[in-house]
């Protein structure tokens, strides 16, 4: 699995398979108690998810990174928001639900914000790296995956 995320009530865990999967590329739900994939749900363009207030995400993209909504249930449920520029293959995504404000990183270490709606990305120099001050525009080392807690944001190489 290249991605989990929990739905916002908290029922349903769903996973992506990455390029390497079998079949790759693909949504599926897991059982948290027995780590078994339920049937297939969507092939995805995209191997990096995210669940927001409206909706879950997926992102990935060698050359051309495009940020996707994934209906579920839904005939065609990958509906193309746009290509995420600045561009960068998608390592992580992390919404925050008190600030309604998704974070981003890509494989060229660089961290920002994601507008949903248009999928236009905002670098950010986050204040938490130790030496953040001296590589504007991106100093995450490859960080992978991303999630927020209570408004906290944690990353993992």
């Amino acid at each position: 699995m290249s991605s989990i995320v929990w739905s916002p009530d908290g029922n349903t865990l769903y996973a992506a398979t990455g390029s390497g999967g079998s079949p790759s590329r693909t949504l599926y739900t897991l059982n948290p108690a027995t780590a078994v994939l339920g049937t297939p749900l969507s092939p995805l363009d995209g191997r990096v998810l995210v669940q927001t207030a409206t909706g879950l995400y997926c992102a990935g993209g060698n050359g051309t990174p495009q940020l996707h909504q994934i209906f579920i249930g839904t005939p065609g449920s990958l509906v193309t928001i746009g290509t995420m520029t600045p561009s960068g293959e998608t390592f992580g995504l992390g919404h925050d639900y008190s600030t309604g404000i998704t974070y981003v990183t890509d494989i060229a270490s660089q961290f920002g914000t994601i507008n949903l709606a248009t999928a236009a990305r905002t670098l950010v120099v986050p204040t938490w790296l130790p030496n953040a001050a001296v590589c504007p525009g991106g100093c995450a080392d490859d960080i992978r995956g991303l999630a927020v807690a209570q408004s906290n944001l944690f990353g993992n190489e």
